[in-house]
């Protein structure tokens, strides 16, 4: 079916057995999802449709004209990691929490070439130092961190670095 599509229905009436008293409806097909028709395939006389099943974080719920599918957005969960020794930033990593009560860490960002990837780096150590450099020379809000890199020596600070596809920059 395609959108535009008219069916066309007979009705006949209970006991009429098939003569007379009938008559013919006809309905259109007022659209379709791509790649997810509703309709399926018509078997003789028999409209069959395909089944709509509720998902993860969705329900659906019929009235008494319509059908209402609600979806409740789901958050993927985010991977956190605590370190204690100098550290390069893995594809995974989402979160990184820096114990570095011991002595300065390093955390060397990966390529900003990931446009929109996002990293948060926390020192949650009491003392020493938490840098921050990166990989061949690349910018942290305008800064070569690779020759000097950013430095957090408060306990509890974080960034929250982004990507722009060439560059880090702190939110």
């Amino acid at each position: 079916m395609e959108i535009g599509d008219t069916l066309e229905f007979l009705l006949e009436e209970a006991g009429a057995g098939g003569s007379g008293g009938g008559g013919q409806v006809s309905g259109i097909n007022l659209g379709a999802v791509a790649d997810a028709d509703i309709f399926k395939q018509t078997v003789g006389s028999q409209l069959q449709f395909r089944r709509l099943t509720a998902g993860s974080g969705t329900t659906i719920t019929e009235g008494p004209d319509d059908i209402n599918i609600s979806v409740v957005p789901q958050v993927a969960p985010k991977n956190v990691i605590t370190v204690i020794a100098d550290y390069v930033v893995q594809p995974t990593d989402n979160v990184i929490l820096v114990l570095n009560s011991g002595t300065d860490i390093t955390i060397t960002l990966p390529s900003a070439t990931s446009t929109g990837r996002e990293l948060t780096i926390k020192k949650i150590g009491a003392a020493n130092t938490m840098f921050i450099k990166s990989v061949g020379g690349q910018l942290l809000d305008n800064v070569d961190i690779d020759a000097a890199p950013h430095a957090v020596i408060t306990q509890y600070e974080s960034i929250t670095p982004i990507a722009d596809g060439t560059a880090w920059w702190i939110l």
